[in-house]
Parts: structure tokens; C-alpha cells; sequence
């Protein structure tokens, strides 16, 4: 099931869609908006479906973040503990940052914006809180993942 629909901050006739563990690339073909070319999939985290993807200004790349809804018991939810960094243009994995939260038992980050000038990462936990972080993107060398 589709959970979000995001728009390219500078292409117009380009849009993505969160699907489960995807994040998924469109360009609209025609001018009558009926026949789309899906352009990149991006295969998300390891085992949780996407739960939020933000993409950066210029369009480059996306953040993302993963979060499990459907678990039963008490604790009916669980995320993964890093948030990725995506190519866009790829599809490929240029970095993971496993970023602590103020509360240890938060289990993970659920969600994940970056500021405009894209230096700083608010993620907010599980139990709710907000964590900051400085953040420098651009300056990230790639990780073993998008090596191979």
C-alpha cells in the first residue's frame, strides 16, 4: 500500500511514492498526466517498512526513516535505529547514521526532517521526544552500501 506521495522540490513532472520498503521515482510522460516512468527505486531499511522521506531542496537526495505499525502487543510499534541517506538520481545508499536518542529505550527514530540549510537533522523518537543533530550531508564519504 502507498503510504506517502512526495513531489520533487525543482522538477515538476517528477514524484515519488513510499510503498512498504520503497521509495519510488516517477516522471510523468504525457501531457494528459496518464503514462509515468518510474525513474529510481529505492529499497529502504533492512527490515522496517518506510515511515517518513524527506528530500532535499536542490533534489539530490532523500532521508528516510523506518518504522513498523503492524506489530502487536502493548509496544505496538518499533523503528529501526538510522536514518539513510539517499541518491535520488541512484537509488543508492550513501550514507547510514545510527544516531542515538535523548532516551535510550525511545527504540529508534520514527520520523526525520532536514532543516533548509540541510545542516541539521531533527529526528523525533519513539517515545516522542526530539533530537537534534549537526549534520553535514554533503561531506559524507560513501558507505560500504553504495560502494557495492
Amino acid at each position: 500500500a502507498v503510504n506517502a506521495i512526495l513531489t520533487h522540490p525543482t522538477k515538476e513532472d517528477v514524484f515519488y511514492t513510499m510503498v512498504d520498503k520503497k521509495l519510488i521515482g516517477w516522471r510523468v510522460k504525457s501531457s494528459a498526466l496518464d503514462e509515468a516512468e518510474e525513474t529510481v527505486c529505492i529499497v529502504g531499511h533492512n527490515t522496517l517498512p518506510l515511515a517518513n522521506a524527506h528530500l532535499a531542496l536542490d533534489g539530490q537526495f532523500a532521508v528516510t526513516t523506518a518504522r513498523d505499525l503492524a506489530m502487536p502487543g502493548a509496544n505496538a510499534s518499533r523503528a529501526e535505529d538510522n536514518i539513510k541517506l539517499w541518491s535520488l538520481e541512484t537509488g543508492r545508499c550513501l550514507a547510514t547514521c545510527t544516531l542515538g536518542t535523548a532516551n535510550p529505550a525511545a527504540a529508534g527514530h520514527v520520523a526525520s526532517a532536514l532543516a533548509p540549510d540541510e545542516k541539521t537533522l531533527a529526528a523525533v523518537a519513539f517515545d516522542g521526544g526530539l533530537d537534534l543533530y549537526s549534520v553535514d550531508w554533503r561531506s559524507l564519504a560513501p558507505t560500504d552500501e553504495a560502494a557495492s
